[in-house]
């Protein structure tokens, strides 16, 4: 596995909803080396419904594009000039429906001040969406970023996710900037909202 992780579990969450009914959540370190881990993100990224939900494309022709799990793989292997990136797989009873990341101080964070995390976060399996393990990947990822010396965290959510934005506005996450066109989806060009939390 490549790259330094300091732990591997989090604490075990339970779900309970009609929907999961007292399911565990737990977290790994997601691994570049691993084909099944690869093919699963690869799939998430195909997946018509999500797709342009957590990817940037920038014309009609670049939303067209198929990941592959060998680029999954290049994407992901840890750099070691970025010490702090640390990529987790969403575990829902141990097996995956989700991945989670994050790393600090470099683009494409816009925060100037120092020690400023940037999130992604992805909910790929269609049972596992819309039950709440989103709320809990989120406040976990934030654990994990203040551990890694975080003082807040960013992230960009695109202008036409509207239930994206009200989710994180329910974080305590507040827009601060917007990038006009700066993906597509659904025939035009939206923009980015930036949106960044302040840690206690």
């Amino acid at each position: 596995m490549s790259g330094v992780i300091d732990f591997e579990y989090a604490y075990n969450y339970e779900v309970d909803t009609d929907r999961m009914d007292h399911k565990k959540i737990t977290f790994r370190p997601f691994d570049a080396d691993s084909a099944k881990d690869c093919e699963l993100m690869a799939a998430w990224e195909n997946d018509l419904e999500i797709r342009d939900l957590f990817q940037v494309f920038r014309d009609e022709e670049a939303s067209k594009r198929v990941s592959t799990s060998a680029e999954v793989s290049k994407n992901y292997q840890k750099s070691p000039d970025n010490p702090t990136e640390q990529s987790f797989m969403i575990l829902l009873d141990g097996e995956p429906v989700g991945e989670m990341n994050f790393f600090l101080d470099r683009k494409p964070i816009m925060t100037p001040k120092p020690n400023t995390a940037w999130a992604g976060i992805v909910v790929g399996e269609v049972h596992a969406r819309g039950c709440g393990i989103g709320r809990i990947a989120m406040q976990e990822l934030e654990q994990r970023a203040k551990t890694a010396g975080a003082k807040r965290m960013e992230l960009g959510v695109f202008e036409h996710n509207n239930r994206a934005i009200s989710f994180y506005q329910s974080l305590g996450y507040r827009e601060f900037a917007r990038l006009p066109d700066y993906t597509f989806a659904n025939g035009k060009k939206w923009a980015d909202i930036r949106m960044i939390k302040e840690f206690d």
